[in-house]
């Protein structure tokens, strides 16, 4: 039997993560209250009503469109919201008792891993409507959850919605005042909160304990490689004191290595646990997280290194240098939900930067192929991803003179972007800085693409990066990029393809960039100054 240590060395290019919805949503389909029985939900799509053989699981994302590139394992999500084993069997029957042992031999098949994912603390149960979204452990105990819920107010309101019965969410009414908080208000007899009402909450024995028996059904189910604990959704864990209750997630990581080691030597083949973190050690562990004594104890074997959402500026160094000291390999998260994130180009960059920084691998979420499905809104375009990026990001001398596109992260409270640029008392001045780990001495051209407000008068900006000033920028339309709609990013327009200027460039370096944006007064009020995007678009042909 190989140790896991050896285990840990194989190669391992791209690691692709399938959130479970091609057997998910078929399964459910006729589940209470569904929302795309609605016409509500985006994700359905042209996906089958019924699965009748196993190509028609297997052909939606993966048969055909993984085997043959850099996939070196398949990481499913079998638990979004409740294991894949509790699924209604009358549209997949045909399947077998359970359809997703396909999967586990495809992937075997075609030379790839196959990894059992748990999302962790998914928010569907909070957001969305449908009887799929909430097991029947969940519905047993709502004295487990983050909120503190009224066993009344639950049923005679909120199953109603669930059910599909009555039109608006209980909470709306509260959120749309503003009284929505982060952490549900224990004095309040309702949840007042959409994403941590419903969520799990890990400081009780019993949720750890479920979350244990499911690990161990998953290893009995299936020939699994490993086990994938994706903290990614969705934080946060505990009711109260996050970072005080980290002992009580160590001590369930723990038992869960500690579980794994004792079924692979009964079944004479290892188990490896691989985790997704937050975007850094000191976020891990406010989060509850303590991931560097989790490492320290060697109960981890492979790390997930960010959430995806500031896939250029989160400190991925820090988490390979923290893992490679403990010996385990190391994989930079590159999402598909924010705007602009389905280019290549901007794909490729953001491998990129993981490779120099010292990652072992990439880790692909929300990445999908398929020739049928719609992840946008109704009238939005899909944002499917280009599949030619499976050939070559999981190689850094391919990706190395390939064209790419690097942007500053817009997502969160600390973000540069966007960004207003006032100049009521006098003029106005930003500094933005960014990272670039291509070579621009090797590339054919650089250009710095800045997209402005719509009323914006760029006459009265000008831009320096690394104090050499840039020439007056040209005016374009971006090129449509398959943009989503993000509920949780409110950057209003963020998607409108105008308001675009490139700016040629001969003074980008390898490293931290620093781009200084000036704005004189306007002539005539009002000031309307403001910065959406940054870009810096590499040719090397």
């Amino acid at each position: 039997m190989l140790t896991r240590e050896a285990l840990r060395k194989r190669k391992r290019r791209i690691l692709w993560n399938n959130d479970g919805e091609d057997l998910l949503l078929p399964a459910n389909y006729n589940s209470p209250g569904a929302e795309w029985l609605r016409g509500e939900y985006s994700g359905c799509g042209d996906m089958p009503r019924r699965l009748e053989t196993a190509d028609d699981l297997l052909g939606q994302r993966m048969k055909g469109k993984l085997e043959g590139t850099q996939v070196d394992g398949i990481f499913y999500c079998g638990y979004v919201c409740a294991p894949n084993w509790e699924f209604p069997a009358e549209n997949t029957q045909a399947l077998g008792p359970d359809p997703l042992k396909h999967v586990v031999d495809y992937a075997h098949a075609n030379g790839m891993e196959f990894f059992y994912s748990f999302r962790m603390n998914d928010p569907h149960p909070m957001l969305h409507r449908g009887s799929w979204t909430w097991s029947q452990f969940r519905l047993r105990n709502l004295h487990l959850l983050q909120g503190r819920i009224d066993r009344e107010w639950f049923e005679q309101q909120f199953l109603p919605w669930l059910h599909g019965e009555v039109e608006e969410h209980p909470l709306a009414p509260a959120v749309a005042a503003g009284k929505a908080a982060l952490f549900p208000q224990n004095e309040n007899p309702k949840p007042t909160d959409f994403r941590a009402w419903a969520a799990f909450d890990f400081g009780q024995k019993e949720v750890r304990d479920y979350f244990l028996r499911l690990v161990q059904e998953a290893c009995r189910r299936y020939d699994l490689d490993g086990i994938e604990l994706d903290w990614g959704r969705t934080p946060p864990f505990f009711k109260t004191q996050q970072r005080a209750n980290a002992p009580v997630m160590t001590d369930f990581v723990r038992q869960t290595r500690q579980w794994l080691d004792q079924w692979g030597r009964e079944r004479g083949k290892s188990v490896l646990l691989a985790t997704r973190v937050p975007n850094s050690p000191a976020e891990a562990l406010n989060l509850g997280l303590d991931v560097a004594q989790w490492l320290r104890e060697g109960s981890l074997d492979l790390l997930v290194a960010g959430f995806g959402t500031k896939p250029f500026s989160f400190p991925i160094g820090a988490w390979t240098r923290l893992g490679h000291a403990h010996g385990v390999p190391v994989f930079g998260c590159i999402e598909n939900a924010l705007p602009g994130q389905s280019k290549k180009e901007i794909i490729r960059a953001t491998a990129q930067r993981y490779w120099d920084a010292g990652a072992d691998g990439v880790y692909l979420f929300n990445h999908f192929y398929d020739d049928n499905r719609n992840y946008g809104q109704p009238g939005q375009p899909a944002r499917l991803c280009p599949a030619d990026t499976l050939h070559d990001i999981g190689n850094p001398a391919r990706l190395r003179r390939l064209d790419k596109t690097y942007w500053v992260d817009m997502f969160g409270d600390d973000a540069a972007l966007p960004v207003r640029l006032s100049t009521e008392c006098g003029c106005s001045t930003a500094i933005i800085s960014f990272e670039v780990a291509d070579d621009p001495t090797e590339a054919a051209q650089v250009t710095l693409q800045a997209q402005w407000a719509a009323d914006v008068d760029i006459g009265r900006v000008s831009l320096a990066l690394n104090d050499v000033a840039l020439s007056e920028g040209k005016p374009f339309v971006m090129q449509d990029e398959s943009y989503n709609e993000v509920p949780w990013v409110n950057r209003g327009d963020a998607h409108d393809l105008q308001g675009w200027y490139a700016h040629p460039v001969s003074s980008l370096r390898k490293g931290i960039n620093t781009l200084e944006v000036s704005a004189r007064p306007a002539a005539i009020p009002p000031d309307k100054l403001l910065l959406k995007q940054v870009r810096l678009a590499i040719l090397y042909s």
